[in-house]
């Protein structure tokens, strides 16, 4: 066996362990997965949890279909996106118009400059 074959023999066999490797972590991601929405499911229907908190995964997906049928989804949807993008374009201008002014007027700045510390420092 020369040195090219014996690279390939080794290369073959890290793909193959690596391969290996994937399909396991996928199987145990997808048992995980199936295991949260069977419990979920499970403490839903014997009221472990409060189904007017917490619907079942079958309730929900029996209404998403609902929604996408009679396209209340897709009105929905396309409502918060539209909001969604014209409360960033809103927040965007007004954010870069207060900045101008501070740019401006130093005095404003140096008066509102701790109350804007304070708010940077707030959680978001």
């Amino acid at each position: 066996m020369n040195k090219h074959e014996w690279l390939q023999r080794i290369y073959d066999q890290y793909m193959a362990y690596e391969k290996r490797e994937k399909q396991i972590v996928r199987f145990f991601q997808v048992i995980i997965v199936i295991t949260f929405f069977s419990l979920w499911e499970i403490a839903s229907r014997f009221h472990w949890i409060d189904p007017l908190l917490f619907s079942s995964p079958s309730s929900i997906w029996h209404l998403f279909i609902a929604k996408i049928r009679d396209h209340t989804l897709l009105t929905h949807t396309t409502v918060t996106l539209t909001e969604t993008v014209l409360g960033f374009i809103a927040g965007t201008m007004i954010g870069v118009c207060f900045a101008a002014i501070l740019w401006w007027f130093p005095r404003i700045s140096h008066i509102v400059d701790p109350y804007l510390v304070i708010l940077n420092a707030m959680p978001k």
